[in-house]
């Protein structure tokens, strides 16, 4: 099955190769800001169309944001969708984390954003666009197989992540001992496993 790697914010497709170089299947890592994509729905929508052109079923696999997207469009198109890695994500935008982020952000040097994708200007736009997401009504109808990572010292995202494994049927939790926030940079061959078990039909 081919993986599609959708990468966070501050992060971009290079993010994701050393978790590439260890898995066998086929895979696709789409850049999330091309053209300065700076709004969700802009996100959202652009990779809607990506995939239409993909042959189903899919892998998706997302970390943090590309985990939003990931989840958000299994819902959205689930003939699509065959498996979901869901790594450091939520299903609901915290809105006090994200206003906290915000203050951190605009005291936040230019030169702290580059390499990202996005200026400071559109990162900060990005995260104000997902304040009122909330998928919380569409995790039950997620019918395929379906693995939630989250590192052990991601404080801010760990009870999404067993929440979100307890409301999808099919869900199983990984917390990947020793990583923080960024597993793909912290632990790739732990995701590598993963998607290794899926591809051959056991248990991940």
């Amino acid at each position: 099955m081919k993986t599609v790697f959708l990468h966070g914010l501050g992060q971009t497709p290079a993010s994701w190769s050393a978790v590439a170089q260890l898995t066998g299947s086929e895979y696709a890592c789409p850049e999330l800001f091309a053209s300065g994509r700076s709004d969700y729905r802009e996100l959202i929508g652009a990779l809607e169309v990506r995939l239409a052109a993909e042959e189903a079923p899919l892998r998706l696999c997302g970390l943090s944001l590309g985990a939003v997207l990931a989840l958000d469009l299994a819902l959205r198109q689930p003939e699509k969708a065959g498996e979901l890695v869901l790594i450091g994500g939520q299903y609901k935008m915290p809105r006090f984390l994200l206003k906290i982020q915000d203050i951190m952000f605009r005291f936040m040097p230019e030169r702290a954003f580059s390499g990202g994708g996005l200026s400071k200007r559109e990162t900060i736009e990005l995260t104000r666009s997902m304040r009122d997401i909330d998928l919380s009504s569409g995790l039950p109808s997620v019918q395929c197989r379906t693995a939630v990572l989250c590192g052990e010292n991601d404080k801010a995202n760990i009870r999404a992540a067993r929440e979100m494994s307890a409301a999808i049927p099919n869900a199983e939790l990984h917390i990947i001992a020793g990583s923080g926030h960024e597993v793909n940079i912290d632990a790739p061959a732990a995701i590598a496993e993963i998607i290794n078990a899926m591809d051959s039909g056991l248990d991940a």
